[in-house]
């Protein structure tokens, strides 16, 4: 018969290593669970996004050339950031606006001037607008960018913006670009709106991920002078009824100011309205078309369109 010593030593050791095994086996457990709990704080920030923290923005409104432009009847201001959005109306007299937004999440903010129009008021005008966080001060030379923003990213949910490119596309350099544009357009004496840029295709490669200048393309414009105009379409009486005077015309951009000597407007196939192709004029918003063989004419086009934005 044989007898085994039994080894005290051994098995202490032994146990000792299985003790430690299985709390190490323990605590990873419970830090597993402790990590995958809704209140774990490790994870808190993530889970509340969006929302997880906002500050309250303060938006200057840009100047609106009374002197030359219709009345200002107020303003119609709205943003869209990956939390959503949001529309407020504000006085004419009102120089800033004051917006909860998401901390430095960019976010679009346009802001349409409000005009009268005999007894309606109306949104004809272009907005000025910014992109927070890297401006907080809207112009009308980053209306056009802001816009952009906003018409993308209200087409997408929450979810598919915030894993879209619109978030890290670079909106400043779209925003000097169009300036450039404008600038070298007043330099040579020609007519540059934003709004006359093939804007399909620029957003097409924005949410591509492929913007470039190349993507910053205009339409082919057509010009018409403003003495070839039925004079009949564009005189409008004076209050005093003393004499007649041509009504003056505005572009949509509020930059570009009044129409001078020609009209400017994006060739369209057969009397197709372009949205560019429309002017303020008194009392009412008239756009041109022109035939063949015969004098332009002025017509004017329903303001319903402009009424309920």
């Amino acid at each position: 018969m044989k007898y085994y010593m039994f080894n005290f030593d051994f098995f202490s050791k032994a146990l000792s290593k299985l003790f430690l095994a299985s709390a190490l086996i323990l605590a990873v457990a419970c830090l597993a669970t402790s990590c995958s709990h809704p209140s774990g704080q490790a994870f808190e920030p993530q889970e509340l996004i969006p929302g997880w923290k906002k500050e309250t923005v303060h938006i200057t409104l840009p100047n609106y050339p009374v002197e030359s432009h219709p009345p200002l009847a107020g303003w119609k201001i709205i943003y869209w950031n990956e939390a959503g959005g949001d529309l407020q109306f504000l006085a004419p007299s009102q120089q800033e606006v004051s917006i909860t937004m998401e901390k430095n999440i960019p976010a679009a903010i346009v802001c349409y001037p409000l005009t009268t129009m005999g007894d309606n008021t109306v949104s004809f005008f272009h907005p000025a607008g910014c992109i927070y966080p890297y401006s907080t001060a809207a112009s009308w030379e980053e209306g056009f960018t802001a816009e952009t923003f906003f018409q993308l990213a209200q087409s997408k949910s929450v979810h598919q913006l915030k894993s879209s490119p619109l978030l890290r596309f670079n909106w400043n350099r779209l925003t000097q670009q169009v300036t450039k544009k404008f600038q070298q357009a007043q330099e040579k004496g020609s007519v540059f709106s934003p709004w006359f840029l093939q804007q399909e295709l620029l957003k097409a490669d924005i949410q591509q991920g492929n913007a470039s200048t190349r993507s910053i393309k205009q339409e082919a414009l057509l010009k018409v002078e403003c003495t070839e105009l039925h004079q009949e379409e564009i005189i409008a009486t004076t209050p005093s009824e003393q004499h007649k005077s041509p009504a003056p015309l505005y572009y949509r951009y509020i930059p570009l100011g009044q129409v001078q000597e020609n009209i400017h407007f994006p060739k369209t196939e057969g009397y197709t309205l372009h949205p560019e192709n429309a002017f303020f004029q008194m009392d009412q918003i008239v756009s041109c078309f022109t035939k063949k063989n015969q004098k332009p004419v002025l017509v004017t086009i329903g303001i319903e369109r402009y009424t309920d934005r």
